[in-house]
């Protein structure tokens, strides 16, 4: 559930200018194709590297519920895992269709042999997560009208 940094859609515009830049020269020197590759190389893990910083900023950002307890190690790891899963909704998740009951009932009633079982652990693992942070934004909301209201 993570963005790609960057996209292939920005790899490829740097693709693209390194082979008009080759174009360009017009030369089959080898060294020069390397110097090329090396540039765009950079190019993208400057990109990668500002995309990232960006990310990180937004995330420190975004207002997480309180950890609660029992939830990852540090209030950074339960930032990050917040911002993964607070902006889906259920129909966005693995089976997302099923209700959680359903998702329930199906992975207990796979039989452990098949290999729909691992997408059916991971559905009912992503859920779980989903939920969690359902139940915390929801503690959230109830324990901010218990203060101001």
């Amino acid at each position: 559930m993570t963005t790609e940094f960057p996209s292939p859609a920005e790899i490829r515009h740097l693709a693209e200018l390194a082979l008009k830049e080759m174009q360009a020269a017009a030369t089959t020197d080898p060294e020069a194709w390397i110097a090329s590759y090396e540039k765009v190389i950079m190019s993208y893990r400057r990109l990668a590297l500002a995309k990232q910083q960006l990310s990180d900023r937004t995330m420190a950002d975004a207002q997480a519920p309180q950890r609660p307890v029992g939830h990852c190690d540090d209030d950074a790891a339960w930032n990050r895992f917040y911002s993964d899963y607070e902006q889906y909704t259920r129909s966005d998740l693995a089976m997302g269709a099923l209700s959680d009951f359903a998702l329930a009932n199906a992975q207990f009633l796979c039989d452990r042999n098949e290999l729909s079982l691992i997408a059916y652990q991971t559905a009912a693992k992503e859920r779980i997560r989903w939920l969690s942070i359902q139940l915390a934004k929801a503690a959230a909301t109830a324990s901010e009208g218990r203060v101001h209201g």
